[in-house]
């Protein structure tokens, strides 16, 4: 071997290590770095040159490659859909929890009070102190019912709001996803590997899952096109198909309503609601969907029972006046929006005498009115729909807001346990992960000192080609 052979393997050794030191140090750099996957610089042997004899060429670098498992990617991606999903189901039927555990049984209160209060009426049917306490206990409870909706209603326009966020995230993860694809191509088309930008395309991918769900295909250009489950195309190469959101205006008496998401393809927008189940939208959507519309159903249909119910009878009776067919609350338009809406009429607000006690003018002692209304405390005014409970199909008015906040509280522990489970799947895999492309702090230091020692053996070797060429040539001279 000659020489210069010593001085250029040696110094093919130098570059080789100092190349595996950057990279070491660039990993223990990026230690904590949120989704970052170690690297590692690839040596071989130098390629013997055509024709000659063979001999030992030095070493040389291959590439600098990222430890990663493409098939954990895809369970993480998977899994964080189900994880988003469960996880705005679980808090927001927190949220739906909280609010009518305590607002459903100040209702009921209030309607018991009423009750209570008539069948006081009827053991003392001539006081009229009597009916203003009847009179305040059915404006109380109306107020209760119109809280209770208006409260709901409000956390409906709260899921939206975050529907709406959560679209726009998903529109930003989108873009990057696509502009990232753009760049990746670009790289590998100069030759270059781009271990960051990959990096980060992934990242985004996963979190891009936990906000709607998601199937990824790789095409042969190193780009992933991304789909969601009946919503379609989100993510084309370096295309992005953008979402939105929009509410349904309002039309002469009917107010606006919730918002649907849109897609926008080549078709224009294209509703997507109903098709959405996965990642924080589908949880959103299922919480306002199928939870909180619902409710607000259930308390409507509650409030338009009681409220018809205790007319029908209260329009049997005469007031104080001796005047009969009165409504006692103002009647309502529609069973939709009836708890919102419930009130007491004008007639008995301005005037408690109104109260209807009995059926016959003139007869101070009549209580059959009163007695009817109080009665209706204990009848099964419910269909069986909304109600739980014994009895023939139908339910009262109290088992039945008792069972509306019983479901909710239900399905709150059952996704309380998903959400356990689920997250249970997530750290596995994260560690799994993490065990694969993580940083090891202890592994990057014995690497260190691995190829610093290489590093400072190369160049003692050109040190000693460089000792023997200067002999070879003081000889010469």
């Amino acid at each position: 071997m000659p020489v210069t052979d010593i001085l250029e393997i040696g110094k093919q050794g130098m570059d080789a290590n100092r190349q595996a030191l950057q990279t070491t140090s660039h990993n223990i750099a990026n230690a904590n770095t949120p989704g970052f996957s170690r690297q590692r610089t690839q040596m071989a042997t130098q390629e013997q040159p055509p024709g000659g004899h063979v001999r030992i060429n030095g070493v040389q670098v291959k590439e600098t490659i990222r430890v990663h498992d493409q098939f954990v990617q895809k369970r993480i991606v998977s899994e964080a859909q189900v994880l988003g999903g469960v996880q705005a189901r679980r808090d927001g039927l927190r949220m739906v929890e909280d609010l009518i555990h305590n607002d459903a049984y100040r209702v009921n209160d209030m309607v018991n009070k009423f009750f209570n209060d008539f069948r006081d009426l009827s053991a003392h049917p001539e006081t009229s102190s009597m009916r203003t306490n009847v009179a305040f206990a059915a404006k109380q409870a109306a107020v209760g019912f119109r809280e209770l909706s208006g409260n709901l209603n409000s956390l409906k326009a709260t899921l939206d709001n975050q529907i709406g966020a959560a679209i726009d995230r998903v529109n930003t993860l989108g873009r990057e996803v696509a502009d990232l694809n753009g760049q990746i191509e670009q790289a590998q088309a100069r030759g270059e590997e781009p271990l960051e930008l990959l990096d980060r395309r992934d990242a985004a991918v996963r979190e891009l899952g936990s906000k709607i769900g998601l199937q990824e295909t790789a095409d042969g250009k190193g780009r992933v096109n991304l789909s969601a489950g009946g919503v379609g195309v989100l993510v084309n190469g370096t295309t992005f198909n953008e979402m939105t959101v929009m509410r349904t205006p309002a039309d002469g008496d009917k107010t606006a309503g919730s918002v649907d998401v849109f897609i926008k393809d080549g078709n224009g927008l294209r509703k997507t609601t109903p098709v959405i189940k996965d990642g924080e939208v589908g949880g959103l959507l299922y919480v306002r969907d199928q939870v909180v519309n619902p409710a607000l159903n259930h308390l409507d249909s509650v409030a338009y029972e009681f409220a018809d119910n205790v007319n029908k009878a209260h329009r049997e009776g005469v007031g104080a006046d001796g005047v009969s067919g009165r409504d006692l609350f103002a009647k309502p338009e529609a069973l939709q929006g009836a708890a919102g809406l419930l009130q007491i009429s004008d007639a008995i607000d301005k005037n408690p005498s109104c109260v209807a006690v009995g059926m016959s003018a003139g007869a101070p002692s009549d209580n059959r009115v009163a007695l009817a209304i109080a009665g209706l405390q204990g009848e099964r005014l419910m269909p069986e729909h909304v109600g739980s409970g014994s009895g023939a199909g139908r339910y009262t008015l109290n088992d039945s807001l008792t069972a509306m906040v019983g479901k909710v509280a239900v399905e709150a522990q059952h996704e309380e346990n998903n959400l356990a489970h689920q997250d249970s799947i997530m750290r596995q895999l994260e560690n799994y992960r993490q065990s694969v492309s993580g940083v090891n702090l202890d592994e990057e230091a014995v690497s260190m000192m691995q190829y610093q020692a290489a590093f400072n053996a190369s160049a003692k070797a050109m040190k000693v080609g460089d000792e023997m060429l200067r002999t070879i040539l003081s000889i010469k001279d």
